[in-house]
């Protein structure tokens, strides 16, 4: 039978000796890699164990980006008044809100990013000067009003209500160091102990050119990225084109009868700039004439931000300009052409806005009828291939006995057009067979290409047939 010999107690003790210094010398060798390959210490754990418990910054007002209105109320009948800043922001333009805090612990704070609504919108922070701390007033006021506070006529300024001295205030335009709060940082940037600043809430400009509500928002963690104390910063926007026009795109007389005169209202308005120019660009006749615009008062342009009958809410408008459309059927011894009639009217106003196409657009009814039910008043080609070109057959139909059709102008592309008159029909019909030459035109066709046929009945007319399509590459 085997005996075993137990070990001498020395050999024990040199033994745990080694293994002591073993973990001695990996704790310190640890320690030493993590001092010496990261971007500082780690935040000081303040607070106990209790998430409740855990230091955060104050803000002062709402995390929700409050806005009213700079000129008046938002209510009817509510007196012209001076209010704060309009939630209308320019898609085309980048932008920014301000959150003022303070850190009323005796500590600093690690704050750092942990969600944000979109890739366009970035989040900084930046902590005052501690002189600017002398004058708590200035916590009421944006960074603009305190860096104008801040100049030597500050006192006739936007703070000059202020019970402070700002006359003993130093001169000069203190430069605030402004620190990007990024999502990867894992230990956040640091607010010292009892400091004031802002966070500042920033988007980018939407290349997508997207109007319409939007909620820009950030949310941030105090002192420990996965279980510290969360807030979350809004900013609610209405981002707007920075000139629009009510009718949007199109001026429609909708149909026009013999004799008839018809006028439209265009508006010009902006929720942004106070003040743009607006110049037209459109070749006047005496049947289709355009108005010089003119400017709106502060109380028209009031009446704008409400509903009014069909019309949508235009929204916050600081400037605006009226025209009027005047259509006449016929005038000065010459006629519209039968048919769809389409004009284009352009306006130019600020050099940095494309120009503004509106189309002018109706229809004249004189006793003929063209096209089906899914294509009226029109030859629609569809969707078709360009190397194999288009046909399509539009009925044309009359009441008018002794109306004669021609054609009268074609398109080159459209040169193989021909009309042809259906025998013995009642009421009295033609076949408008439509050709486009095949290799004539990729993408969707021009849209003032149209087929012209003269008409000779009680008086002689043109007819105005307009032609869509989409021509595609095989």
């Amino acid at each position: 039978m085997a005996t075993t010999t137990p070990m001498p107690t020395k050999t024990k003790s040199k033994q745990m000796i080694l293994l002591v210094a073993i973990l001695a010398a990996g704790v310190f060798l640890a320690t030493f890699i993590s001092n010496y390959t990261s971007s500082g210490p780690p935040p000081k754990k303040i607070g106990g164990d209790d998430p409740t418990s855990i230091p955060n910054l104050v803000f002062w007002g709402s995390k929700t980006a409050q806005f009213t209105w700079p000129v008046w109320k938002p209510w009817q009948d509510g007196p012209l008044e001076v209010g704060n800043i309009s939630p209308e922001r320019e898609y085309t333009q980048e932008g920014h809100h301000d959150f003022f805090f303070q850190n009323t612990s005796d500590d600093a704070l690690h704050i750092g990013l942990n969600d944000k609504s979109c890739k366009c919108a970035h989040v900084e922070i930046a902590t005052w000067p501690r002189e600017w701390v002398a004058f708590p007033n200035l916590v009421i006021a944006g960074v603009t009003q305190v860096a104008d506070a801040w100049t030597p006529f500050g006192h006739f300024g936007v703070l000059a209500g202020t019970q402070e001295d700002l006359t003993k205030r130093p001169y000069g335009d203190p430069e605030l160091n402004w620190r990007a709060v990024e999502r990867e940082d894992d230990k956040g940037v640091e607010v010292p102990a009892h400091a004031a600043g802002w966070v500042r809430v920033n988007w980018k400009k939407r290349e997508d050119k997207a109007a319409g509500p939007t909620l820009v928002h950030a949310q941030l963690w105090s002192q420990y990225k996965d279980s510290g104390v969360l807030t979350r910063l809004e900013v609610p926007l209405v981002l707007v084109e920075p000139i629009r026009t009510r009718p949007e795109n199109t001026v429609d007389f909708g149909v026009l009868g013999a004799g008839d005169t018809v006028t439209r209202e265009v508006l010009v308005v902006s929720s942004t700039r106070p003040n743009f120019p607006v110049k037209l660009e459109f070749s006047q006749d005496a049947l289709v004439q355009v108005s010089q615009p003119v400017e709106l008062t502060q109380e028209e342009c009031k009446k704008l931000w409400f509903k009014t009958g069909t019309e949508p809410d235009m929204g916050h408008i600081v400037k605006a300009y009226k025209m009027n459309v005047t259509v006449h059927e016929q005038a000065g011894g010459k006629h519209l052409d039968l048919g769809i009639f389409t004009r284009r009217l352009t306006l130019l106003t600020d050099a940095d806005v494309d120009p503004i196409n509106l189309a002018i657009t109706g229809k004249v009814r004189g006793g003929i009828s063209i096209g089906t039910p899914d294509a009226r008043d029109r030859a629609d080609l569809g969707h078709f291939p360009s190397e194999a070109g288009a046909t399509r057959d539009v009925p044309i139909m009359t009441e008018i006995g002794d109306l004669k059709l021609a054609l009268d102008t074609l398109p080159d592309m459209l040169k193989d057009t021909t009309i042809e008159e259906v025998k013995d029909s009642l009421p009295r019909s033609w076949v408008l067979h439509v050709v486009l030459s095949p290799n004539r035109w990729e993408g969707i066709l021009p849209r003032d290409l149209a087929i012209y046929l003269k008409a000779d009945g009680p008086t002689t007319r043109r007819v105005r047939i307009p032609v869509t399509g989409d021509a595609y590459h095989r």
